[in-house]
């Protein structure tokens, strides 16, 4: 699964916050992938946040790919039409999504006539946002647009009974249960031979993600960070959010199956041991040790795991260096038109200054109107070019 994040305003043109240009990358970095996308916008421009709604459905129909929107900090105003392109989209106890009428961020209105087709133009843009709501939640056009006009913040229970979000993430459960660690519910592996494996595979892992670190900064780590899943006896899939390495499983943690909570006894296999997890209403609440007759591996064997996942982690790496260096282009191109214009700016000034010290020989009852006309002459030039 491909992970990133949402943050800022949602804009046209990135130069800042987060635009369609953006996702456009991520989509393309993701290559078919299922993807979770982090929330945390006050939202911005219409038009963008629906064409980033409409990218992100088009890729997940594209590639048959499953898309989860998680709240992050705020999802309000536009940034709500984002979050309803998830397939699932999970809300957090705390931050309550906020969705209120469009507003003109400014206005050129000067006559009777301006300020109607204002009114006119501000007065459709509900009625899309009312009809897009309608149709990605249980909420009628009418429902929508009450909510709309009262400025409404709504809380993670009304956003399930509305189909606003499809779960909530239980945060102060996680935060106030004092979890056991794994290795507390197992019994001691007397097997020199297999403890000497983990801690080689630990070794390694840890060195490689240190080069990271080292050359890359810490936020890479976050960047890389990603969910785990693991194959149960039968072929479901248990998907944990909150963790990416066997080695940070413990009690306490929350987990879907097939897209659904947890629940019952399932067999897995963790770090080359049977185990049964054991799960209510979501959450990790065991872990048992399956004893086996025990299997032993040769050092090649060992080297090969290691090695899959080394490739695995160093994929991952690539992917979002990618997706660095894509955005990387971008900020380029976009300061070079930003300098580009500054420096047509600068030839309008300096040949408009020319202009004028020759108008200040005109008289001066036609000095106005001589201005008027060369600023007209300079602009049209430079409108042409």
């Amino acid at each position: 699964m491909y992970h990133f994040k949402i943050s800022g305003e949602i804009t046209s043109d990135g130069y800042y916050g987060f635009s369609p240009v953006m996702l456009e990358t991520h989509l393309e970095v993701a290559d078919g992938e299922d993807i979770l996308i982090d929330i945390n916008s006050v939202g911005g421009c219409m038009n963008s946040g629906l064409s980033i709604y409409a990218k992100i459905k088009r890729y997940a129909k594209e590639n048959n790919a499953t898309i989860t929107t998680r709240s992050d900090g705020f999802v309000a105003s536009i940034a709500t039409a984002i979050f309803l392109a998830g397939d699932k989209r999970i809300v957090n106890e705390f931050m309550q999504p906020f969705v209120h009428e469009p507003r003109f961020s400014y206005s050129n209105a000067e006559t009777a006539d301006d300020f109607r087709k204002d009114y006119m133009d501000l007065e459709q843009s509900r009625n899309i946002l009312a009809e897009f709501y309608s149709k990605n939640t249980n909420l009628s056009k009418e429902e929508a647009i009450a909510l709309m006009e009262n400025d409404t913040w709504i809380t993670a229970d009304r956003c399930l009974e509305i189909g606003f979000a499809t779960e909530i993430e239980k945060l102060s459960q996680a935060e106030n249960k004092i979890v056991a660690s794994i290795k507390s519910n197992l019994k001691i592996n007397k097997n020199d031979y297999k403890m000497k494996k983990s801690e080689i595979e630990k070794e390694v892992k840890a060195s490689f993600f240190d080069k990271i670190i080292s050359a890359f900064g810490g936020e890479v780590k976050d960047n890389l960070k990603n969910e785990l899943s693991i194959k149960t006896s039968d072929q479901a899939e248990i998907v944990f959010s909150e963790i990416d390495d066997l080695t940070e499983l413990e009690v306490g943690l929350t987990a879907t199956i097939d897209g659904e909570k947890a629940e019952g006894t399932h067999l897995v296999e963790v770090q080359d041991e049977k185990k049964e997890l054991v799960f209510s209403a979501g959450q990790l609440t065991d872990i048992k040790t399956v004893e086996v007759e025990d299997n032993e591996e040769d050092e090649e064997s060992i080297e090969d795991k290691i090695d899959a996942k080394l490739k695995a982690i160093e994929s991952k790496f690539n992917k979002k260096i990618k997706s660095l260096e894509k955005e990387n282009e971008i900020l380029k191109e976009k300061n070079s038109q930003t300098d580009k214009f500054f420096n047509k700016l600068k030839g309008i000034s300096s040949e408009f200054d020319e202009k004028l010290k020759k108008a200040k020989k005109v008289k001066e009852t036609e000095e106005p109107e001589e201005e008027q006309s060369i600023f007209g002459e300079v602009l049209s030039k430079y409108n042409k070019n």
